[in-house]
């Protein structure tokens, strides 16, 4: 039986997606990559509502989440370059994860197991620095790793709620371990991972663009139908197809599809090279992330095993808090044959 509280925390650049299992029971919390600086407010409703998506860095106050947006007035997104994790607002929505958690009735997150992602292409050079950097707002007996984004994804395919292996998902016939590629469509990266016979393959991880660079070309379409749009209602309007405009919901699927097609040509094109050579000899091609809807209706025409996962936004955070689990069962069993063996 579970006996610690895990927590898989996708940071991604337009929403976090937190996944949180403690004594058996699954909690889950997504709210927008936004902050800002914190100001007084006057009304003390609003002030009070505020509280909640408060957070101190360095003894700064900043807005997160919901609040950010409507008191921050912010056209973009934040954290689009690779040293975002460096700054006091990834630290403040971090943070923010714990005290919605907290909030929410998670216990014994004082002792959490953690597991947050890196890009792929930054896992090499990167995964130190951001555990470094995030340990700095969580408690300090929290115990974080981690991953590549795509993990997640491939974690939350072939390990059940509990952490452990989904045989028929993970074993071909023979005993032979499947062999997987990932595709995570997230906001800022498009991430990619090859995973043969169970490795982890260095030549299969890359990062290229992601659905930002969509958002800039949908606001340049919506302008030439005099819509205007901030790229933070734009990255919205990938979920909706619709855009908001004085008091009207106007239909914009063509634009959308247009502003995302040239993205998912990038995509197909990175995918193509890294997987040229393997595609054939996969099981499977796993596609997940918040555009994952987009990059599969493409790539299932070139590879006809690619697989959209049940629930692509989530797929990391699920996968990454599913990977805590199975690691704790780990523990758990090598201590008891140590036991065993001592005895």
């Amino acid at each position: 039986m579970q006996s610690r509280t895990v927590v898989g925390l996708d940071v991604g650049r337009s929403a976090i997606k937190v996944v949180s299992y403690a004594n058996g029971v699954r909690f889950s919390i997504m709210y927008p990559t936004l902050a800002v600086p914190a100001v007084a407010l006057t009304d003390p409703a609003t002030a009070e509502r505020a509280k909640a998506e408060t957070e101190i860095v360095d003894g700064k106050s900043y807005f997160t989440g919901d609040t950010a947006r409507l008191q921050g007035n912010l056209t973009t997104t934040i954290g689009l370059n690779d040293d975002w994790t460096d700054t006091p607002e990834y630290l403040a929505l971090v943070k923010s994860a714990f005290t919605r958690l907290d909030k929410a009735g998670v216990p014994d997150l004082d002792s959490a197991f953690v597991v947050i992602g890196t890009p792929s292409k930054l896992y090499g050079t990167r995964q130190e620095r951001l555990v470094e950097q995030t340990k700095r707002v969580l408690p300090k007996d929290v115990e974080i790793k981690a991953l590549p984004q795509p993990m997640g994804a491939y974690c939350d395919y072939v390990l059940d709620k509990s952490g452990l292996p989904i045989k028929d998902k993970l074993i071909a016939t023979g005993g032979r371990i499947k062999s997987y590629g990932v595709i995570e469509g997230g906001h800022f990266s498009t991430d990619f991972l090859l995973m043969k016979e169970g490795q982890y393959i260095e030549r299969g991880a890359d990062s290229c663009s992601g659905m930002s660079t969509a958002a800039e070309q949908l606001r340049r379409l919506l302008a030439k139908r005099n819509l205007t749009a901030s790229l933070v209602e734009c990255e919205e309007a990938f979920r909706t197809k619709t855009l908001f405009q004085f008091g009207e919901e106007i239909p914009i699927g063509n634009e959308v599809l247009e502003a995302q097609s040239h993205v998912v040509q990038e995509i197909i094109a990175k995918g193509n090279s890294l997987f040229a050579d393997d595609a054939r000899s996969l099981n499977g091609i796993l596609i997940a992330g918040g555009s994952a809807e987009a990059i599969h209706a493409i790539t299932s025409q070139t590879w006809k095993h690619s697989i959209s996962m049940v629930n692509p936004r989530w797929s990391v955070a699920d996968g990454f808090a599913r990977y805590a689990l199975g690691q704790l069962v780990r523990a758990t069993v090598t201590a008891s044959q140590s036991v065993a063996a001592n005895g």
